[in-house]
C-alpha cells in the first residue's frame, strides 16, 4: 500500500506511523513475499551506522502477519521511505517502538519489488 509521512494530528489509519493512502492496499504475490523475506534477512542490505535528516519521499507500507510456533498471530508494520532510504519496522499498532535502518545497499532490489507489487502506481514508476 502507499503511505505518506504526516503530522501525528492528521487523522487516519497508519502503518509504522505513516498515513495509509486509501484504496492502495494490495496483497503480495507468493513470489513477492519470498523476495521481501530474502531482502529483510540480508546481512548486507542495510547500514545501521547511517543517521541522516531528510525529507520523506515516496513511501510504501506493508502489514506482515506471522505465526510463531509458540505464540499467537503477530502483525508487523513495515515502511520503506525512498526519499530517505529508510526502513521502519514495528509491531502493528505501536508507534512507541519503531526501529529504523538505512536500506541504501538494497535500494534497487526494494524498488523492483514495490514496482512489481504496485504496477499501476505512476509515482513508483519514477523510482530508480
Amino acid at each position: 500500500m502507499r503511505v505518506d509521512a504526516a503530522a501525528k494530528v492528521t487523522p487516519g489509519a497508519r502503518v509504522a506511523d505513516y498515513l495509509k493512502r486509501s484504496g492502495t492496499e494490495r496483497p503480495l504475490s507468493p513470489e513477492s513475499i519470498t523476495d521481501l523475506t530474502v531482502l529483510l534477512r540480508s546481512e548486507t542490505g542495510f547500514d545501521d551506522s547511517i543517521v541522516k535528516r531528510c525529507r520523506p519521499g515516496i513511501s510504501v507500507g506493508f502489514v506482515l502477519t506471522r505465526q510463531p510456533a509458540n505464540a499467537g498471530e503477530e502483525k508487523i508494520e513495515l515502511v520503506l521511505d525512498f526519499g530517505c532510504e529508510k526502513l521502519m519496522l514495528t509491531r502493528a499498532g505501536s508507534t512507541a517502538d519503531i526501529h529504523a535502518t538505512d536500506f541504501g545497499p538494497s535500494r534497487s532490489a526494494f524498488v523492483a519489488l514495490v514496482k512489481r507489487s504496485l504496477p499501476h502506481d505512476r509515482e513508483l514508476r519514477k523510482l530508480r
